[in-house]
């Protein structure tokens, strides 16, 4: 893997959807926007470190989904842009 990064399943060679799911080309980000990412990113990277793993179950306020997930979710979703 190295220099690359693989995020799930990759359908674009499958000519009929998998299981009813509909298939769009994403756009990449611009080199531009790798800058913010990285700020984005390295932000919630030290935000999630300062959670300590007895904690990482509870909530923001206003939120249900727990400081775990939501670290998670930052990342993954960042990958998916990749």
């Amino acid at each position: 893997m190295g220099d690359r990064v693989v995020h799930g399943l990759d359908p674009s060679p499958r000519p009929e959807p998998v299981h009813g799911a509909h298939y769009e080309e994403r756009k990449q980000l611009a080199p531009p926007s790798y800058r913010a990412a990285d700020i984005v990113l390295a932000a919630a990277q030290r935000a999630s470190v300062k959670v300590p793993p007895s904690s990482s179950a509870l909530s923001s306020p206003g939120r249900d989904r727990p400081c775990a997930s939501s670290a998670f979710h930052v990342f993954r979703v960042s990958a998916s842009y990749c």
